[in-house]
């Protein structure tokens, strides 16, 4: 039997994916428009695009690295 004090906890967040630049944003930080429309806006290279939904470890993606679980899906 596994002890709870030695398994790791992970936090997954979503993210959007740009379709132009690739970069990531923490999904809930867009504003209530964009999830109810699907056009995102990315705050890099500035142009809209639909939702390219990414599931990562918030800590992978906190030091840049991309051993995650990711899934790219539209909603």
């Amino acid at each position: 039997m596994e002890n709870d004090s030695n398994t790791t906890h992970r936090e997954l967040a979503h993210y959007h994916a740009c379709v132009h630049c690739g970069s990531l944003s923490r999904r809930d930080e867009f504003d209530g428009a964009a999830v109810a429309t699907g056009v995102y806006p990315c705050p890099k290279c500035g142009l809209d695009g639909p939702l390219n939904l990414v599931i990562q470890d918030v800590n992978a993606t906190a030091t840049g690295t991309r051993d995650s679980t990711s899934s790219n899906s539209a909603g």
